[in-house]
């Protein structure tokens, strides 16, 4: 199985300093869409690759503000599942039985 990341950082330090900024925003609208690590170091080598090989830079390539090009990207790629509601119901747990722990501990003290 091909290593990705280490193929893109390859790929991406022999880019300009301009084409590593606009794939360095790149690589955080993927973050900000929850795309995985492995499909979004996949993609991002596959796009630096084919831009290299056609001997263009990454504006006159995809022509495109890098938040769009990952919007686009990232439609097909796997996500990963937001963690919010299962740390949120974790939390909730954890406060409802606080909540009845307290609640029994004074009851016994007020009522004995």
């Amino acid at each position: 199985m091909t290593n990705y990341k280490n193929e893109y950082e390859r790929v991406f330090s022999g880019l300009s300093e301009d084409d590593q900024l606009a794939f360095n925003s790149l690589n955080t609208e993927f973050d900000k869409h929850f795309v995985t690590e492995d499909a979004k170091y996949e993609r991002l080598y596959i796009m630096a690759d084919v831009m290299v090989g056609s001997g263009k830079d990454y504006v006159t390539y995809y022509n495109a503000k890098t938040k769009d090009v990952a919007r686009v990207a990232s439609k097909d790629l796997p996500k990963e599942r937001n963690k919010y509601w299962s740390d949120a119901a974790i939390l909730g747990v954890y406060f409802a039985i606080l909540f009845s722990a307290c609640i029994s501990s004074l009851e016994k003290s007020l009522f004995h």
